[in-house]
């Protein structure tokens, strides 16, 4: 991790984190690259919260796993077209475009075209909270 105190004897190549070593991963049926937390250089982990990116790609003709979770999400579609499904909602991506997903919410990404469908995906989570432990509190706000 970096202090004030490394800004006069830092090396530039050690805040930039090269395409051609990059390492992906295959989860919920999409390649992610995995950006941040970045071990040994940027701990994006709080005592509350945790904040991350991930340069997710679809393979064409694929459709990630539908899934929920913890995290809240922002997608930032960089290249390619996409059917996005939200508790039952559908709509169509395309570059430029920008989401938002609330933390629990069943979402799912298609891809039905000849080419890839990547986005940006950025992320924070709610202290590891379980689906029935946030739904109960935030019934009781409601009341």
């Amino acid at each position: 991790m970096f202090a004030l105190k490394d800004r006069d004897t830092f090396d530039i190549e050690t805040l930039v984190r090269r395409g051609e070593t990059a390492v992906t991963t295959r989860e919920y049926n999409a390649d992610l690259r995995r950006l941040l937390p970045w071990p040994g250089r940027a701990n994006s982990k709080r005592p509350l919260t945790e904040f991350g990116a991930i340069l997710v790609t679809i393979r064409p003709q694929e459709d990630v796993d539908a899934h929920r979770h913890d995290e809240e999400e922002c997608f930032i579609v960089t290249v390619g077209r996409a059917s996005l499904e939200i508790e039952g909602q559908t709509t169509q991506l395309s570059a430029g475009d920008v989401v938002y997903i609330p933390r629990f919410w069943m979402h799912q990404l298609r891809n039905p075209n000849a080419e890839p469908f990547v986005f940006v995906d950025l992320y924070w989570d709610d202290k590891g909270r379980s689906f029935e432990t946030f739904s109960a509190t935030e019934l009781e706000e409601a009341m």
